[in-house]
C-alpha cells in the first residue's frame, strides 16, 4: 500500500490514516520514562488538545510556537495545525527565547517560561497539554479532511550566510514530501525513524510526516544527549544525520556495530567529506547521501542504496513530486509539489515567481549517470586578484584529507588581492597532515590556497546542522584587523 491511497485532488483524509493504523505504535520514547502512543491514541489526544486551544481561543492563521527540547508534543502540536488551520512554529530552544522568536512573532508560545514587555503572546505551559485519555470504546475521534494548500508550518531557514528567513509551507508540501520518501525506501509498518535531528529544522519536522503516512513509528530518544543510547539499544531502524553526527559515531566499534544493522542512514545538511564516504562504505553502513533544501520541505534528491561507488560521492538522483532545473549560471532551480508556499523576509511576504521555478542559492550539473552534484553557493564565490574563488572546491580538497571532519573557508579583505581565501578546520583527529598547504598545492592553483589555516575545536560546526559561515567570516575579518 502507499500513502497516495490518503490522499488526491486538494484534500488529505488524516481520519483515514488514523483508522488504519488505530493500533500501531506512533510515537515512542525509551528510557527511565517510556512512553508509547498508538495511532488511535494520537487521535484522541489531538481531540483533546483542540478543545483546550479553542478555550485560549487559537485562531487560524495563529502562530503557534514551540520552545522547548525535541519532545512527542512536537508530534502532536504540528498534526493539531493540519486540523486546527494554526501555523506550527518550532523554535530553537538553544537559543534565548527573544532571540529565537525574533523574526517569528508568535501569538502563542507553548514552553516553560515566562514573558514580559509590551506585546506579550498567549503562554501554555507543556504540563497544560499533558493529556492522558484513554482511546474511547465507540471508536477514535473524526477530523474534516485538511486542504492540501493550507499552510502549515512555519520554518525559518540554517541563516549559515546570513539572517534566517521564515519559510512557510502548506499542508501539501509536506504530504507530497513525505509520500516521496516512503516511496523511496519503501517505508512500512515495521519500520521505526529515530528523531535526532533540531526539530526547529525542516529536516527533522518532516520525520513526523513520513512516518504518520506509512504508519510507521517516530521514536524520540529519551533526551537530546541520548541519540547514542537510542542507537545502541536498537530502538530504531532508520536515522537522519549530519555527517559530524555520523564522524563521531564511527569513531565507537559499539556505535559503528548499531549503525550497520540498521535499514538506512539518510546523510544531509552539508556536504560529506569523501573521506568520510569511503570509511562508512567500508564499515558497510547503508548510508544514503541526499541533498535538500528547508524551501523544498527537507529532501530533494538521494543516493539509493547499493548503487555505485561513484554515486556515493553525488547527491543522487531526485525523488517523486520533486522538480530540478539548471539556470544558464549553473543555479539550481526548485520546483514541484514540495516548494515552498512563500517566505517572511524581514516582516515582508515574499512568493515565488509564477513559473513554479525557485531560483536557489546553490550551483550544481547532473553527471554522465543523471546524479546531481552541488558545487556550492553562488552567493558565496568571490574574486582574489581578478580570479573567481569557490569556496566550496576548496572545502572538498581540504575534507578529502583524512582525519578533517570538516572545513569552512571564507573571504578575508586584502589590500593586494581584494580579498583572499582562509579556512577554518574542524578536526577531532591526531592524523592530520602538518603541511596541508603543500597537500592542496598538488590539486589546486596557489592562489585557491587558503593563506591562514584555523583549527578549531572538534565537534558542532555552529549552532545548527550547519556551520554558521556568516560567523566565522567576522572572526576572520576581526583576527585580519589585529594582525594588521
Amino acid at each position: 500500500m502507499t500513502a497516495e491511497r490518503f490522499f488526491g485532488g486538494r484534500h488529505i483524509d488524516i481520519s483515514a490514516v488514523f483508522e488504519a493504523y488505530q493500533d500501531l505504535p506512533a510515537v515512542v520514547r525509551p528510557g527511565e520514562r517510556p512512553l508509547v502512543y498508538t495511532f488511535g491514541e494520537v487521535a484522541c489526544r489531538l481531540a483533546a488538545m483542540r478543545r483546550v486551544f479553542k478555550e485560549l481561543g487559537v485562531s487560524p492563521g495563529d502562530r503557534v510556537a514551540l520552545y522547548m527540547e525535541n519532545d512527542p508534543l512536537h508530534f502532536l502540536i504540528f498534526f493539531l495545525s493540519w486540523v486546527d488551520g494554526f501555523w506550527f512554529l518550532p523554535l530553537d530552544p538553544r537559543k534565548p527565547f527573544e532571540e529565537a522568536a525574533a523574526d517569528a512573532s508568535p501569538d502563542v508560545v507553548i514552553g516553560p517560561l515566562s514573558l514580559s514587555g509590551k506585546r506579550k503572546p498567549v503562554v501554555i505551559p507543556p504540563e497544560a497539554l499533558a493529556i492522558d485519555e484513554a482511546l474511547p470504546g465507540e471508536g477514535i475521534p473524526q477530523f474534516p479532511p485538511v486542504n492540501l494548500s493550507q499552510p502549515c508550518s512555519l520554518v525559518f531557514t540554517s541563516g549559515s550566510t546570513g539572517r534566517p528567513r521564515g519559510v512557510v509551507h502548506t499542508t501539501g508540501n509536506h504530504v507530497y514530501s513525505a509520500a516521496g520518501v516512503i516511496s523511496f525506501f519503501r517505508l512500512g509498518h515495521e519500520d521505526r525513524w529515530l528523531v535526532s535531528l533540531p526539530l526547529n529544522h525542516v529536516g527533522g519536522l518532516s520525520i513526523f510526516t513520513r512516518t504518520f503516512l506509512s504508519g510507521s513509528v517516530s521514536v524520540f530518544p529519551a533526551s537530546r544527549h541520548a541519540v547514542d543510547k537510542a542507537v545502541l539499544g536498537g530502538h530504531a531502524n532508520f536515522i537522519s544525520m549530519v555527517p559530524t553526527q555520523l564522524i563521531r559515531f564511527m569513531s565507537s566499534d559499539a556505535l559503528t556495530a548499531a549503525l550497520a544493522r540498521m535499514r538506512a542512514i539518510l546523510l544531509g545538511g552539508s556536504s560529506v567529506p569523501g573521506w568520510v564516504i569511503e570509511r562508512a562504505l567500508d564499515l558497510s553502513l547503508p548510508i544514503v547521501p541526499s541533498y535538500g533544501l528547508t524551501e523544498s520541505c527537507s529532501l530533494v534528491t538521494a543516493v539509493p542504496l547499493g548503487s555505485k561507488a561513484h554515486d556515493y560521492k553525488t547527491a543522487g538522483k531526485m525523488l517523486p513530486y520533486r522538480k530540478l532545473a539548471l539556470d544558464g549560471k549553473g543555479r539550481v532551480l526548485l520546483g514541484g509539489k514540495t516548494r515552498f508556499a512563500f517566505c517572511l523576509e524581514e516582516g515582508e511576504t515574499v512568493f515565488p515567481p509564477a513559473d513554479d521555478l525557485f531560483v536557489t542559492s546553490d550551483l550544481g550539473h547532473v553527471d554522465e549517470r543523471g546524479n546531481w552534484v552541488i558545487s556550492g553557493r553562488a552567493d558565496e564565490v568571490f574574486i582574489s586578484g581578478g580570479e573567481n574563488i569557490n569556496p566550496f572546491e576548496i572545502e572538498t580538497h581540504l575534507t578529502a584529507i583524512d582525519g578533517i571532519d570538516a572545513a569552512v573557508v571564507v573571504p578575508v579583505p586584502d589590500q593586494e588581492f581584494g580579498h583572499v581565501p582562509w579556512a577554518f578546520i574542524f578536526s577531532s583527529s591526531e592524523k592530520v597532515p602538518e603541511d596541508i598547504a603543500g597537500y592542496l598545492k598538488r590539486s589546486l592553483p596557489s592562489f585557491k590556497v587558503p593563506k591562514k589555516m584555523i583549527f578549531m575545536a572538534s565537534g558542532r560546526v555552529g549552532t545548527g546542522l550547519k556551520a554558521d559561515r556568516a560567523a566565522l567570516k567576522r572572526k576572520a575579518a576581526e583576527m585580519a584587523g589585529k594582525s594588521t
